[in-house]
């Protein structure tokens, strides 16, 4: 099989073959204007070729990705990963993955990140699942909140879809950077949205705090249904971005208060969102699904672990297994100071053992060295050095993403 990129008149065809391969309908017209535009790099294409056939296809974005302690990395945002049925079980997958890592370790990307269809694909590439998330439903007849909560200021308003178009990503820009585990969202993904909706169909609300300034908005659709003459409508949320907690929780309560709404639904939602410690009635809050998220494949060790902050001065030694890049495996001495850290090779006796997929599943403070290590994916070699691990790795925020990509 001949693996190369592919050449932007050449993008509709790889479309056409990655959403085969995942059972997708046809490109829509404005995906493909995005993808012949300027926002798609065809050098960060691959793709897999059966003679003059296309078979295979990988795509990478060049992401930030914020980290615990509100820094940015690099990130090799990894999509569009598909073989077609007629040539599974060849291998092809596997080149075209390996081809991509040791690009993106070539262009001074120190992490790859994912989104994966399935679960049972990427830890053999040395992706760990670093981050999860909720989708909420809530009956609104048990929506009350603890009578003890304080009351807030500001207020909620409606504002119209050109109010929207400009305050949304203003208020996301902000978020993205102080949220762990978020991306940036462009110009051409903002445009996508207002591409894509219908006119009036949305709802879309913001959260202005007494001093003027906007620190929160929510987006949700409304289904009207009335049930032997009862009002049985239901909210769904599109997309929910605050800053401060003083935004989410108003914001929250506006969706459960509208008029003639019986049930809301969230969906891919912060795990730690303080929603269900809001509520009176906490078991009302079901979660109708709990699912990995983001997936983070470390490709420079010192790099990646460099550029997060930590919540626990120390050392530790880290003895890391990478099958795939095995430039990678070796022991790493971790120096934390005050939050500063520095990382370097070392000739030390390693604290705890690991393969890089685990690696990836610590980074964003998301997953503990304790459940990897009950899971049998971490050693500890140095007693104690599990529990080091788990304080200094850990985050304030748990590693989230209102981006989907």
């Amino acid at each position: 099989m001949e693996i190369r990129p592919v050449s932007r008149e050449e993008f509709p065809a790889f479309l056409g073959v990655f959403n085969r391969a995942m059972g997708f309908p046809p490109a829509s017209e404005n995906m493909l204007e995005v993808w012949r535009s300027g926002a798609r790099v065809p050098e960060r294409s691959l793709a897999a070729f059966d003679g003059e056939q296309m078979v295979g296809t990988v795509y990478s974005h060049d992401f930030e990705l914020t980290l615990p302690g509100a820094t940015q990395i690099g990130a090799a945002g990894v999509t569009a990963v598909g073989v077609l049925p007629t040539h599974k079980r060849r291998g092809i997958l596997t080149e075209l993955k390996t081809c991509q890592l040791r690009e993106a370790k070539q262009r001074g990307e120190a992490v790859a990140i994912l989104i994966a269809s399935e679960s049972v694909i990427y830890g053999r590439f040395g992706y760990g699942v670093s981050s999860f998330l909720f989708d909420y439903e809530i009956d609104t007849r048990f929506g009350a909140f603890r009578p003890d909560l304080p009351e807030g200021g500001g207020r909620v308003v409606f504002v119209d879809e050109e109010t929207a178009d400009k305050v949304f990503p203003e208020v996301y820009e902000r978020w993205w950077k102080q949220q762990p585990g978020a991306i940036p969202r462009t110009d051409e993904w903002w445009g996508s949205v207002r591409a894509e909706r219908k006119p009036g169909a949305d709802a879309h609300v913001i959260y202005e705090a007494d001093d003027g300034s906007i620190e929160g908005y929510i987006r949700y659709s409304t289904r009207s249904k009335w049930t032997a003459g009862l009002a049985d409508s239901t909210i769904a949320e599109q997309d929910f971005v605050t800053i401060t907690e003083r935004a989410r929780l108003p914001l929250w309560r506006h969706v459960l208060d509208v008029d003639l709404v019986r049930s809301v639904h969230m969906g891919g939602q912060p795990v730690d969102d303080p929603i269900r410690w809001w509520l009176a009635n906490p078991r009302a809050l079901r979660v109708t699904r709990y699912g990995d998220f983001f997936w983070t494949r470390i490709l420079d060790v010192v790099r990646a672990l460099e550029a997060r902050r930590y919540r626990l001065d120390g050392e530790v030694v880290l003895g890391i297994d990478d099958a795939l890049l095995e430039e990678n495996s070796g022991r790493y001495a971790l120096r934390i100071e005050e939050g500063v850290r520095r990382c370097e090779r070392t000739d030390a006796a390693a604290d705890i053992a690991l393969p890089i997929a685990s690696l990836g599943s610590l980074y964003l403070g998301g997953v503990t060295a304790s459940d990897l290590a009950t899971g049998g994916q971490v050693r500890e070699l140095t007693p104690g050095a599990i529990a080091k691990c788990d304080a200094a790795f850990s985050s304030d925020r748990k590693p989230w993403s209102a981006t989907w990509f």
